[in-house]
């Protein structure tokens, strides 16, 4: 069996801002990349610019700040202690609301060792999706888009349980 290391598969140089779009394993993908750069000493932070489940993002403690001193002052920290900083700036419920697209090119340069994993785009938990005209929402200096399709969606049909957004 080849283990592949998926940061050998990303055509980015480090450190820079990965945005993940698409739909049915955006998480996933970002999730791994971040076990997976914190086991190689990569410094990395994860966020969203629209929402993820907090039971996704858990596991790393994430800051919940809406002030952006406040916030990366956290995030400094745990990245200082060798841990994958997650920052969002609000909870509500079971959703917490990332960053906006601004502030996380200004946490890219202010932290220029480390990568940036943004999961860009809100799929409703669908396998595939038609974007809205607004979408996806992609910081400025992203260095690499990474488009996700979930291949379970072959030969399915193009319904609201498949697909967000079918009409389209």
């Amino acid at each position: 069996m080849i283990f592949l290391h998926l940061w050998e598969a990303i055509p980015m140089k480090q450190p820079g801002i990965l945005a993940c779009t698409g739909a049915g394993g955006k998480t996933s993908l970002v999730q791994t990349l971040a076990r997976q750069g914190q086991a190689c000493h990569f410094p990395v932070i994860l966020s969203t610019t629209t929402k993820m489940y907090y039971h996704q993002v858990e596991r790393y403690t994430p800051v919940i700040a809406a002030s952006y001193e406040d916030g990366a002052k956290q995030i400094g920290r745990r990245l200082q202690s060798g841990e994958i900083g997650a920052w969002f700036v609000s909870r509500a419920g079971e959703k917490c609301t990332g960053l906006p697209p601004g502030w996380l090119d200004k946490l890219a340069g202010d932290n220029p060792s480390c990568t940036l994993l943004v999961e860009a785009d809100g799929a409703r938990g669908r396998l595939v999706k038609a974007p809205a005209e607004y979408e996806p929402i992609v910081p400025a200096g992203t260095d690499i888009t990474v488009g996700i399709l979930n291949l379970q969606a072959l030969e399915q049909p193009l319904n609201e349980a498949v697909a967000h957004r079918p009409e389209q």
